[in-house]
């Protein structure tokens, strides 16, 4: 009988390891989704991001099974009227604190595929530059803010 040999399997925990740790240095909290009317297509996501790490990292992508498009958007005030401009991308500081919240920076689902109702959950992919892949989910409640 031919031996296997131990490195696949040690490379294989190593990377694993390094993926958990890159991830671990991003730290997402309070993550929430407001709650659609029937046959809206459109909704928004909101949750507040911390870069643990020593260095700069970038959010660069946004997905979910439950929208054809995700984005981060920032409300902007041009002559005295709110727009909303999408971002491509969203530079996330050392040890900064980023509020992802209605009125400023926040995150859009487009072409909904069914409405976002209260008690459920919004699979949310956030891909970022260095720390890889972070994936959640995010309760969709009713909330004042």
């Amino acid at each position: 009988m031919r031996k296997r040999s131990p490195y696949p399997m040690c490379l294989a925990l190593l990377l694993a390891s390094v993926a958990l740790h890159a991830a671990s240095l991003i730290q997402l909290t309070d993550p929430w989704a407001r709650p659609t009317p029937p046959g809206t297509r459109v909704g928004a996501v909101y949750f507040t991001l911390v870069n643990t790490s020593a260095v700069a990292d970038r959010l660069i992508g946004l997905s979910s099974p439950l929208a054809d498009k995700v984005e981060i958007h920032q409300t902007v005030s041009e002559g005295g009227i709110m727009s909303m401009r999408a971002l491509s991308s969203l530079e996330c500081p050392p040890g900064k604190v980023l509020k992802i919240s209605p009125g400023g920076l926040h995150v859009m689902l487009l072409g909904l595929k069914a409405p976002l109702v209260v008690g459920d959950q919004v699979p949310l992919s956030l891909n970022f530059r260095d720390a890889g892949m972070l994936s959640l989910k995010v309760p969709v409640q009713a909330r004042e803010e």
